[in-house]
């Protein structure tokens, strides 16, 4: 696999940093004498809990609030720029999951708009993977609703069973904005460093700002980032995001599914997934907290949570991966199992539309099957108990997107 474009720049972790990634810094790291940069918060008295549902302890940052992109903006942000259009897609039973192996070309059909179109590229599953783990690291998480060592441990598994050496794996972690944990890499050691330094340390803020870390980690930015294999740091290093990354690609979403104040809202950042491409594939873990405290919560507290479930769910619907709420930790490393398996069983396939309209628009996506391969796709009851998962939409591109 070649990633195309380009990605983080090595940086590495110094006590620099930590610091202004984590709240309780070790001892050592402390010394440095630099500080999270100044912001004025709001937060709880230390050993106060917050509940579910509860506002934001911070409702915006010091200053000016965030400027939010204009429909031009977005639109210049999210449209794509080749007539060619990728569907990863995989299919699997839907009672025992078990996923469909050795299908070829002529065993799909896609649709677009309703309208059959031909399929002109077909990629079987082989090669490596590129994924990218967004995790949620902050305060939410350590202050009683579940604990950091119940989200961040699982991640040994990933490098210890699933990764391997021609793999690119990239970990990346979020309060208020995305931090780079750990560049892209194969390298089993490497990946088990960035979750030692994240056990290691806390999180700073109680803010999580999922919608605005789901766009660096697609469409690229500016980020701090850390190499735990040098010491040094870097600042505001440019990353190209997942959009240029040739060949099987997903982003792996831990998170309680709320949201803070991102500069993109909801309906944003579906469109940015829905152009981008990229399989998302969720794993709620707030289910550690509600399935067992469900009873305790009021109407409108579990109606935050179950909307929070519901953004989750809904990124990897439409970005073409799968919601996986998990409600006991061990439960996780058998749920990243369950996320390689579908990766390295994904079918590249490709078409250019025979719809040539350039208004940045949406388009609706189906694939259909044909297990047997007498030319029937999709109507036979065999057929209809397998899932399809593939990206149900994209955005067409836009040649006056100013106007």
């Amino acid at each position: 696999m070649r990633l195309a474009g380009s990605t983080i720049r090595g940086v590495a972790l110094t006590a620099a940093l930590a610091a202004i990634f984590c709240g309780n810094l070790l001892p050592a790291e402390a010394q440095s004498g630099r500080k999270p940069p100044e912001k004025a918060r709001k937060e709880r008295p230390d050993g106060e809990r917050p509940k579910p549902g509860d506002p934001p302890e911070t409702q915006a940052p010091a200053g000016p609030p965030p400027k939010p992109l204009t429909k031009e903006e977005l639109a210049d942000a999210v449209t794509l720029s080749t007539n060619v259009v990728n569907v990863e897609t995989v299919v699997y039973e839907k009672k025992s999951g078990g996923i469909l192996q050795g299908m070829k070309q002529g065993n799909f059909e896609i649709y677009e708009d309703g309208v059959k179109q031909e399929i002109t590229n077909f990629a079987p599953s082989q090669g490596p993977m590129t994924i990218v783990v967004l995790l949620e690291y902050s305060r939410r998480i350590e202050n009683g609703w579940i604990t950091k060592e119940e989200v961040v441990e699982p991640l040994y598994v990933l490098g210890s069973r699933f990764v391997k050496p021609d793999d690119n794996v990239a970990i990346v972690a979020f309060d208020t904005r995305p931090f780079v944990v750990q560049d892209f890499t194969g390298d089993v050691k490497l990946l088990n460093r960035s979750v030692e330094f994240l056990l290691r340390n806390n999180p700073a803020f109680s803010e999580s700002n999922i919608y605005d870390a789901l766009n660096f980690v697609l469409q690229g930015g500016k980020s701090d980032g850390i190499d735990l294999r040098n010491g040094e740091t870097s600042r505001g290093a440019e990353y190209a995001g997942l959009k240029v990354v040739e060949g099987r690609s997903a982003v792996i979403l831990v998170s309680l599914g709320y949201d803070t104040f991102s500069k993109l809202n909801y309906d944003q950042i579906r469109q940015v997934i829905g152009a981008t491409g990229v399989p998302i594939y969720t794993i709620g873990v707030g289910n550690l907290f509600y399935k067992s405290n469900e009873h305790r919560l009021g109407a409108e507290q579990r109606l935050s949570w179950q909307q929070a479930f519901l953004a989750l769910r809904t990124f990897s619907r439409i970005s073409g991966g799968r919601y996986f709420p998990v409600t006991f930790s061990s439960e996780l490393p058998s749920t990243i199992e369950s996320i390689t398996n579908l990766m390295r069983n994904q079918y590249s396939l490709g078409y250019t539309p025979s719809n040539q309209r350039r208004a940045g628009k949406t388009r609706k996506i189906e694939v259909k099957i044909d297990i047997d391969g007498d030319g029937i796709y999709g109507e036979k009851e065999e057929e209809k108990n397998y899932v399809i998962q593939h990206r149900e939409t994209y955005i067409e591109p836009n040649d006056n997107p100013r106007k």
